[in-house]
């Protein structure tokens, strides 16, 4: 019953223009019952929706199929199944400045000066994102026209003026070598401010997921993983509009059944949060 909801979401997910996404490992029974095989759970958000979907595989194929009809900008990391997704589709990729950062962070030890340099730059855009989380449309295409594209060029020019110096191993190297090399997508968001800079929805959404792995260990099968992303699916987008989830099933589990196809779409949590 609650499948019939989540494929409405992700209809319309698809027909949005961005969608922001992120994947965790879930181990899935191989059927002997003695042995896993690799699986993955992947999470897709939008403002509206969270839908998650599970695959037996990371390959970039399942993405494209689980998005076909999707001609928006597909935020996300630089993963190879994220990267192949794009291609197949034909979509813009945005990348996420928190992954970007994280890098910078991890080389703190071993280069403070040059790590905190380069913190201290890209802090500025969010510190410019904050700034704009509630404005509209124009206000937050004019910001990022002006103080990010300043933003992203200062961090431009620090890099590129330090990348030459910085040994490739190095944790200061790969910071830098990662974001030049995302550069592209990492700077999107300056002619698309109806985008975040970063994908923090998908990978706070994603802790659900790892959090229940580390209880149930695996899924028991390849139906067992699909009906848990369901499961994932409903409560997140509960979440995401601050419903309780418990309050929300008991509601809407009483009226799927006299809901007629095409309204189907009106008992997601985004429609149920809008109604009240």
């Amino acid at each position: 019953l609650l499948n019939v909801i989540v494929r409405a979401m992700t209809a319309e997910m698809v027909t949005s223009e961005w969608i922001q996404t992120d994947a965790t490992g879930l181990p899935i029974l191989d059927g002997s019952q003695k042995k896993t095989k690799s699986g993955h759970l992947f999470v897709f958000a939008n403002p509206k929706h969270v839908v998650y979907h599970a695959t037996a595989s990371k390959h970039g194929a399942h993405v494209a199929a689980f998005l076909k009809g999707f001609k928006g900008i597909l935020l996300a990391d630089g993963g190879s199944e994220f990267n192949e997704a794009v291609r197949i589709l034909r979509l813009y990729r945005a990348a996420c400045w928190a992954h970007a950062r994280r890098y910078f962070f991890d080389a703190l030890l071993e280069s403070p000066t040059l790590a905190n340099e380069a913190l201290d730059l890209i802090g500025r855009l969010f510190d410019i994102e904050r700034e704009i989380k509630d404005a509209d449309l124009e206000t937050r295409r004019r910001r990022r026209d002006t103080d990010t594209r300043a933003a992203l060029h200062a961090i431009h020019e620090w890099m590129r003026r330090h990348v030459h110096g910085a040994r490739p191993r190095s944790a200061i190297g790969r910071a830098l070598q990662y974001a030049l090399h995302q550069w592209d997508a990492l700077t999107l968001c300056a002619d698309h401010p109806e985008i975040p800079i970063h994908n923090n929805t998908c990978e706070l959404r994603l802790r659900q997921g790892v959090t229940g792995r580390k209880n149930y260990l695996f899924a028991g099968s390849e139906g067992g993983a699909a009906s848990a992303a369901t499961l994932y699916s409903i409560v997140a987008s509960c979440k995401l509009h601050g419903l309780d989830p418990w309050v929300y099933l008991n509601d809407v589990l009483s009226r799927i059944n006299e809901t007629p196809v095409n309204r189907v779409i009106e008992l997601s949590p985004a429609y149920v949060a809008q109604a009240r």
